[in-house]
């Protein structure tokens, strides 16, 4: 059986949290009296995609400020979940990622030589593993995959999640994350 090295040591988001957003907005108006969509327009948001409960969830901050927070005080991205599917070929690389503070599933293909892996957290906990990945992992194959999954989240539309941090890049094309000067 011929190897199929496409789709080793590549990750995908696969899955993310989905709410009823007729049923939290309704129930926020009937509570509150206050209409948590109300300055999506011109934060540029659409109130049905993955962004919309945790940029709404302050109600007396614009949803941009929200979002540009810094995970560490804000307890908003507890609230969305997000799945990657992947592979590796590294016994190391599934103990590093299940290390980390998410959930982790794998299972090995002994024809194949790869392991399948699932990885499930919530963006506040993808934001603590990400850094503690960059920053302690030693193998290439595992940094290949925290990078990769910083790259999906950052694309899935959390672009502000590390905006306190510099990209170092290497020589190989990862990076590591720089915390930047106040």
């Amino acid at each position: 059986m011929k190897r199929r090295k496409d789709i080793i040591q590549k990750i995908y988001p696969f899955g993310f949290t989905n709410y009823n957003y007729t049923l939290y907005r309704d129930t926020v108006l009937k509570v509150l009296s206050i209409d948590p969509f109300k300055n999506f327009k011109s934060a540029n948001l659409d109130k049905e995609s993955i962004l919309s409960l945790p940029a709404s969830l302050e109600f007396s901050t614009h949803p941009r400020i929200t979002l540009a927070k810094d995970p560490t005080i804000t307890p908003v991205w507890s609230h969305v979940y997000l799945n990657f599917i992947g592979s590796c070929e590294k016994l190391i690389t599934i103990t590093d990622l299940c290390s980390l503070s998410l959930s982790c599933h794998f299972q090995y293909n002994q024809v194949e030589n790869v392991y399948l892996i699932v990885l499930s957290a919530t963006i506040r906990d993808w934001y603590f593993s990400i850094l503690e990945g960059l920053d302690k992992f030693k193998s290439k194959e595992s940094k290949e995959i925290i990078c990769a999954c910083c790259i999906h989240i950052e694309s899935e539309g959390f672009r502000d999640l590390f905006s306190n941090y510099n990209k170092i890049i290497s020589n190989d094309g990862l990076f590591k994350l720089q915390r930047k000067s106040k």
